[in-house]
């Protein structure tokens, strides 16, 4: 099999020659530390998932050029959104939001598609022979970054009608960032959206059901009406109570599946193995950053047995590549998932 057929046929519950691989992103430093020099961007990434035998290529598409440089001499960037902030070299912060007032929030001017260069993409899909996804939001992190996180929180259980009208044209920009990316050539749209943390959901289940679900609902139906192709959910965190709303709202797949967040894969593949696609479950917490190569293959090994068998999987981290995984675990994982992951799964000894 090839890699696009390869992740196919994990993505359609059925076992490929083996177990895919990929990543929802990759870190720059990480990369350069595997690859052991620093080279623009595409070509970091592009060997970075050559050194590691990857099938499938995620591609995100965030454009914040520098505008400006504050008084202590870091950058001021702009996103799409408007949304100003600055890179200290540690972290990025937020330091402007476009909509401070909510009463103002009808003279906010929304970007389109034309703001979202995709020549990553691009060059993903008519370069390499990679099963490639485009990254897109839903509203949560959308609405929070307009008008602030603690705002919106304070916000969407005292008056969410507020929020909605921005809400849905959140949704209307990132289903337009998806076609764009799918008339690029992209096999699948993954929308990412962090709404948990390691005990339960950011925010009660009931909120998320009103609030957040109808929206991804909704966004997906545009996705798969314009191409019938696979979408899947990337948060970290324990989604134990919303698992069941995940599949209602037409996800095929789902990525993270954080081990230290009572996000047990065997639990998860016997309960929606044949209703979505599970990616991830490596985990970044102890395993990747601070284990041994022997203890990195031994899990990716268990993982391999439970979670793999009749198709149904993507191996990844739990999260992403990020410069606290030694490159020689991340190289133990995928070496690992190659010795291990040949279908048909071999019993344990």
């Amino acid at each position: 099999m090839n890699k696009k057929e390869r992740v196919r046929a994990a993505i359609a519950h059925r076992e490929p020659d083996r177990v895919p691989k990929g990543e929802v992103a990759i870190e720059a430093d990480f990369a350069r530390a595997l690859v052991g020099e620093d080279l623009p961007p595409w070509e970091l990434s592009l060997r970075a998932h050559e050194l590691l035998n990857m099938d499938l290529m995620v591609i995100g598409d965030w454009p914040r050029p520098q505008v400006g440089t504050t008084k202590e001499g870091y950058a001021l960037l702009r996103d799409v959104w408007g949304r100003v902030l600055v890179d200290n070299g540690v972290s990025v912060e937020t330091v402007e939001y476009p909509i401070p007032d909510l009463t103002r929030a009808s003279e906010y001017r929304y970007p389109t598609a034309d703001a979202i260069p995709g020549e990553e993409l691009r060059r993903a899909v008519q370069e390499t022979d990679y099963f490639t996804a485009g990254i897109i939001n839903s509203v949560f992190e959308d609405v929070y970054n307009l008008i602030g996180f603690e705002k919106y929180m304070l916000t969407l259980p005292a008056e969410p009608e507020l929020l909605r009208p921005i809400a849905q044209r959140c949704a209307e920009f990132e289903v337009q960032k998806a076609i764009k990316f799918l008339d690029l050539g992209a096999d699948m749209i993954v929308i990412v959206e962090d709404i948990a943390h390691n005990t339960g959901t950011f925010i009660s289940p009931r909120t998320l059901r009103s609030e957040i679900f109808p929206f991804m609902r909704w966004q997906i139906e545009q996705i798969k009406r314009h191409r019938d192709v696979p979408v899947f959910f990337h948060s970290d965190g324990d989604l134990t109570t919303v698992l069941d709303d995940i599949v209602a709202c037409g996800y095929d797949g789902l990525q993270s599946l954080q081990p230290s967040a009572n996000m047990d894969i065997a639990r998860i593949k016997a309960a929606y193995g044949e209703r979505l696609c599970l990616m991830g479950n490596i985990d970044i917490n102890y395993v990747l950053p601070f284990g041994t190569p022997d203890e990195v293959e031994q899990v990716v090994r268990d993982t391999i047995q439970v979670a793999a068998p009749g198709g149904g999987f993507i191996l990844s981290t739990c999260n992403t590549l990020i410069r606290a995984i030694p490159p020689e675990n991340a190289i133990a994982m995928y070496r690992a998932a190659d010795k291990y992951g040949v279908y048909p799964i071999a019993a344990q000894n």
